[in-house]
């Protein structure tokens, strides 16, 4: 059970929001340098008076930390947010704004809560319960949400939950003023169509990279019918994270996919990558989040394309080339396709007709994959194809390098598809193409096990053996080594 817990906080915090710039933009609350009210605390627990207000805190930093029960990335940080307060004592105070939950709720919570790092740093701080006047003052959309308010009852800051680090702090203690991102989660209303659509003169057809706009999140896939146009936009990312999303196949450009001979099964489907040289630390977020700020913007790209619709095909190979060319220009990186011979799972279909659905009364398909079931029933082919790869595949990425170890690039690298256990991981290449309609598939056993996974398989209709083949690799290399 705590693996899971770790794994599903990991996998929250990796979905919480990093968002950049420093000068407000906020369209309602407060903003950077206006003067917080002296409000009185509502709905409080582990204060020190029962009736306290912001100015009860005049002279010290006071960071409001807005979280949540649900929020897994705001329980794995209160360990460090207890570090923070233990080590600035009296020149900072933390307190804890759950505005959306009830005392009663969030103290249910606790008393079943089993890390008790994280439950004991919790009950440590002083706590607001079901105050909305708080999200009056400073609106968010996502937790955590951190206000910094100055000893001369002014907001300094509101950022994510990562810029309130030691550093941060003590700079700020020592009067030298941190640029760091400020929180705004509600931009993306503000650019609810593509940028380029918004200049006097409309392009028929266009690409380009636009460095980071502050807080823009949102991606778009755009089809106008009466303008016979079609756009994409793929916002705050890195360059090869948009590589990834045009290289690997995808049916939502209308492209039939191949024989799965390559290394994608579909938006969803895993990476096969090779990393070359000191690529990492050009490409990936350092672990340093002190440097983030400066990294991110360095880093993080938005891309548009607008073209006939005509053409939406063509999106992929005009992508790739965009992509590869600027990844030349800012990182002297090469981005390719590299067929390399490996030793492989290779799955025929004897009978596809024999997996042919007998569920199309369902409304609901079921999709299921563990170490001991794998149950398809009513879904595209391509299902059979995900969960088998699940299955055999573990694609994490190839580094050819010595990764660096130096204090900036320190990094955060990629996951990998899966991490599996039991059986050796290959990559899986189909001799069968996929097929239209909806499919069944269930096998019950030790899936982990190759023999009986490959007679399980056998039972139905598929053939499962090991051999050479060429595989598709995307290809990720250094040039400037």
């Amino acid at each position: 059970m705590r693996l899971i817990f770790k794994i599903l906080l990991y996998t929250l915090v990796i979905l919480s929001s990093n968002l950049y710039a420093q000068k407000p933009l906020t369209t309602t609350g407060l903003n950077i340098g206006d003067h917080v009210p002296d409000l009185i605390f509502k709905n409080t627990e582990n204060f020190s008076e029962n009736q306290q207000r912001i100015s009860d805190f005049k002279g010290k930093l006071l960071i409001l930390d807005f979280w949540a029960t649900t929020c897994g990335s705001c329980l794995a940080a209160m360990p460090k947010m207890d570090s923070l307060q233990k080590a600035f004592k009296n020149q900072i105070q933390i307190i804890l704004i759950s505005d959306r939950e009830t005392m009663p709720k969030a103290n249910a919570f606790l008393k079943a809560f089993k890390n008790q790092e994280i439950k004991a740093a919790i009950e440590g701080f002083p706590k607001i319960y079901n105050d909305n006047r708080w999200t009056q003052y400073f609106p968010y959309r996502s937790v955590p949400h951190h206000v910094w308010i100055g000893e001369d009852g002014k907001v300094v800051a509101i950022t994510n939950g990562f810029n309130t680090n030691k550093k941060n702090i003590a700079d700020y203690l020592a009067g030298q003023v941190n640029k760091m991102q400020l929180k705004d989660d509600f931009l993306y209303d503000k650019f609810s169509d593509l940028i380029l659509k918004t200049s006097v003169f409309k392009p028929t057809y266009s690409s380009a990279f636009y460095p980071l706009i502050p807080n823009l999140t949102k991606d778009l896939f755009l089809v106008d019918s009466l303008k016979g146009e079609f756009s994409r936009r793929i916002a705050l990312n890195t360059i090869n994270s948009m590589a990834e999303h045009f290289y690997f196949p995808s049916p939502i450009y209308g492209l039939k996919l191949p024989k799965f001979m390559g290394y994608g099964l579909s938006v969803w489907g895993g990476r096969r990558i090779i990393y070359e040289g000191g690529v990492m630390s050009k490409l990936f977020r350092p672990r340093d989040k002190s440097f983030y700020n400066q990294w991110q913007r360095d880093n993080m790209f938005s891309y548009e394309i607008t073209l006939p619709l005509t053409a939406k095909s063509m999106v992929p190979e005009i992508a790739k080339s965009d992509i590869n060319n600027y990844a030349l220009i800012k990182y002297n990186v090469e981005i390719s396709e590299r067929e390399i011979e490996t030793e492989c799972y290779v799955i025929k279909f004897n009978d596809i007709s024999r997996l042919k659905s007998k569920y199309e009364e369902l409304t609901d398909g079921v999709d299921i994959v563990s170490d001991t079931l794998l149950k398809v029933l009513n879904m595209p082919f391509e299902n059979i194809y995900s969960k088998l790869c699940f299955l055999l595949e573990n694609r994490k990425p190839i580094y050819i390098s010595k990764i660096p170890n130096d204090h900036k690039s320190v990094l955060n690298l990629p996951q990998g598809f899966a991490d599996l256990s039991g059986l050796p991981s290959r990559p899986v290449v189909f001799e069968n193409e996929t097929s239209k309609g909806k499919f069944d598939l269930e096998i019950r056993g030790n899936l982990r096990n190759y023999k009986e996974l490959k007679g399980l398989l056998a039972s139905k209709g598929i053939n499962l053996s090991i051999k050479k083949k060429p595989v598709k690799y995307l290809s990720f290399r250094d040039l400037s080594e």
